[in-house]
């Protein structure tokens, strides 16, 4: 059951002491909290084993400098919470270079959002809203929460001495203020010492809870895991990205029936605003529907697409439903534009959290990233926000089907690419524009399906994102999620190792390069993926640790009476040498 969170596991550990950058000098930061940092930090403290450095406390910071500050990461970037966003200016002007630990951050908060577009440090979210929402913002990098690098396995018992349901919501401001059951205990609060929050979870066989800490421990335990959100995406996001694969479940999955009936009633609301001649249209006669779940190879999708003899194609990826009027609305938007080769609204989770509307590329050192648009807000309003976009993402989409034979989709690239190549094509052709509207609303009926970890050796997958590099020259920012042993992307030598690593595979051939890194031959230009750098580096730090240690002790030694005595005969006799050769 753990082998493939371990796997992973391994890759953020290797990503967050790649980026100490083999610096001397490391102070690690702690904040303040309860039982849940207290596990935090222990992680980190079990993170940094083989690392020298000094740790203080975020409140016993005077006269604290150094060359590089790690800020211990948590949830203190969001609205209720933002003591440690506060601090980060005072933090940066101590250190040379900060780090924050993988956090979880809420930049629809002005203040945080201000904070980490003013600061120069590199962040790490422990989840990938978190991540999609700072990295237009600020320099960042996703890894898992530090709880992940403590060893529970001196808490892991056996089931049959597991019994009953631990049921801990929380009772402070981040809670959603519903009423908590009668049986609840916040142990983050009621407990004395982490070793007693940690055994009270191991002795039960359920945790229910909306601590994400308790969730994390509950599931690295064995237990089953049944989670409720609070006031932010915190919760759903680390257990989609960091505990798929372990028994985990959402307690709020019921409540999307009732978000789904009331984003369909403002999509019915919005359709009655529409035009008598829109309200009325026969949509089939005008668009072809291609789904892509009912299509098994990107040579049906081709056929399908080729065959279209309507104006226009709209194209829906799996769990993508369109609610009612809302391809009416995207029918009149791109009528009302001449230049329009496509359109699209805003896909909705089944919670009300939006998943984008349309998006913008960010292009730094060859490498380019989807800036996913109003990702991560609440659909509690229509928001009206329409315009030009600079590609079209996964989802949903409204396409001429003129412009789609002018600049036919490219299928063999990978799914999360097809569409934005396809974008930047019509951009540089420039025969039409791209458009999203927010009053289109479909929703993703289902969760996400992502892999749950890569298979080992040379993945197949990889040949899709080398097409892309050798068509664009740019190395698409979701490599490095997918290759986390690649290393952190904010260093020049990992994304120049990703443009060589791409250029083989495009060049050679996905199995030729397979072979070559089977028989080791490219640990040289890639040392950071096979691992043997990291192996180099541990034992470079064991042989500074075992001479500081006889460094110790030489220095001991030399305070002895006996070791002055022998340096005073010593000086005596070279004296007396110097005097008779006089």
């Amino acid at each position: 059951m753990f082998t493939t969170i371990e796997t992973e596991i391994a890759g953020s550990r290797k990503k967050i002491l790649d980026a100490l950058d083999r610096t001397g000098d490391i102070t690690l930061i702690r904040g303040y909290g309860n039982l849940g940092d207290e596990l935090i930090f222990a992680g980190m403290r079990q993170l940094l084993g083989g690392v020298r450095y000094r740790e203080t406390g975020v409140d016993n910071l005077y006269g604290v400098r150094g060359e590089l500050g790690l800020v211990a990461g948590g949830g203190a970037w969001c609205g209720e919470f933002d003591y440690m966003a506060k601090l980060l200016p005072e933090i940066e002007r101590r250190f040379a270079r900060v780090i924050v630990l993988p956090s979880s951050y809420d930049p629809n908060v002005d203040a945080i959002r201000r904070i980490l577009a003013q600061s120069h440090a590199l962040f790490f979210a422990r989840e990938r809203t978190s991540y999609d929402l700072i990295r237009g913002i600020c320099r960042a990098e996703l890894a898992h929460d530090g709880a992940f690098f403590f060893d529970y396995r001196p808490y892991r018992i056996s089931p049959h001495e597991c019994d009953g349901m631990l049921v801990s919501f929380r009772t402070d401001a981040e809670s959603t203020g519903g009423a908590a059951p009668p049986e609840n205990e916040d142990i983050s609060i009621t407990r004395s010492t982490l070793d007693e929050w940690l055994w009270t979870i191991s002795r039960c066989e359920t945790v229910r809870t909306d601590r994400a800490h308790v969730m994390i421990a509950g599931a690295m335990l064995g237990k089953l895991v049944e989670y409720r959100a609070t006031k932010y995406h915190k919760l759903p996001a680390i257990a989609d990205y960091a505990l798929r694969s372990l028994p985990v479940r959402n307690l709020d999955r019921p409540a999307a029936i009732e978000t789904l009936e009331k984003l369909r009633a403002k999509s019915e609301a919005m359709h009655c605003e529409l035009p008598e001649r829109y309200r009325q249209m026969d949509v089939d006669r005008l668009v072809t529907t291609v789904r892509r779940e009912t299509l098994t190879s990107p040579t049906e999708i081709a056929g399908a697409l080729q065959g279209v003899a309507t104006r226009y194609v709209l194209l829906l990826d799996a769990g993508v439903e369109p609610l009612p009027g809302a391809v009416e609305r995207l029918l009149r938007f791109a009528e009302e534009r001449e230049d329009c080769a496509a359109v699209t609204g805003a896909l909705i989770s089944s919670h009300g959290i939006i998943i984008h509307s349309g998006a913008d590329i960010d292009i730094s050192d060859a490498v380019m990233d989807v800036k996913l648009s109003l990702r991560g807000l609440v659909y509690d309003e229509p928001i009206r926000a329409s315009g030009a976009c600079a590609a079209i993402p996964p989802g949903w989409a409204l396409v001429d089907a003129a412009a789609l034979g002018r600049e036919p989709l490219d299928l063999n690239l990978a799914p999360d690419l097809d569409l934005i190549d396809w974008s930047m094509r019509i951009a540089q052709s420039g025969c039409g524009r791209l458009y999203r509207t927010a009053d289109a609303l479909a929703v993703m009926t289902r969760d996400d399906t992502r892999e749950a970890g890569q298979p080992p050796g040379m993945p197949e997958w990889l040949s899709r994102y080398a097409l892309f590099y050798k068509r664009h020259n740019l190395v698409p920012g979701s490599l490095f999620d997918e290759l986390p042993g690649l290393g952190p992307r904010a260093e020049a030598r990992v994304r120049a190792a990703a443009r060589l690593l791409l250029a083989m595979v495009a060049d050679c051939g996905v199995d030729w390069v397979g072979g070559k890194w089977e028989a080791g031959d490219l640990t040289p230009l890639f040392p950071a993926l096979s691992g043997r750098e990291t192996e180099l580096l541990d034992s470079i730090q064991a042989l500074r640790q075992e001479l500081e240690q006889e460094r110790g002790r030489f220095e001991e030694i030399r305070k002895t009476r006996a070791w002055k005595l022998l340096t005073l005969q010593w000086r005596l006799r070279a004296a007396l040498r110097e005097k008779s050769s006089d």
